[in-house]
């Protein structure tokens, strides 16, 4: 089959059933990625490579959190969201992601005004 036959056959839109079954099954490996991660990685290890690390690694976590919850909200979970958005929002200011998807696309999802109840803001 030549390359246009295979993307004219298999490139078009997910079906919808279909999209959902690979973001429950993308939602099932970040679930089962983030498990893996128990306490401060590298907790004990002294040495300043290793500080590194343990920075790479934390926002690898954050990241991976971060996908899990896009997905979550994808999958028509936003209310399950807000509590873990809204505390990871605080522990991370300056991870302006977290806000976008507890604002623009988790809260007023989960039937929350989009600006109300966050300080500095107005709704």
């Amino acid at each position: 089959m030549s390359t246009v036959n295979c993307v004219e056959r298999y490139g078009g839109p997910l079906p919808r059933y279909a999209y959902r079954q690979v973001a429950d099954s993308a939602r099932s490996m970040l679930a089962e990625a983030l498990a893996r991660f128990n306490g401060e990685p590298l907790a004990g290890v002294p040495g300043p490579s290793v500080e590194r690390h343990r920075r790479r690694l934390g926002e690898l976590h954050l990241d991976l959190l971060e996908a899990r919850l896009a997905l979550d909200i994808h999958l028509d979970h936003a209310s399950w969201c807000v509590p873990e958005l809204r505390a990871l929002s605080d522990e991370n200011p300056l991870r302006e992601s977290l806000l976008v998807l507890l604002i623009g696309r988790c809260t007023p999802v989960a039937g929350r005004g989009g600006l109300c109840g966050f300080p500095g803001r107005s709704p």
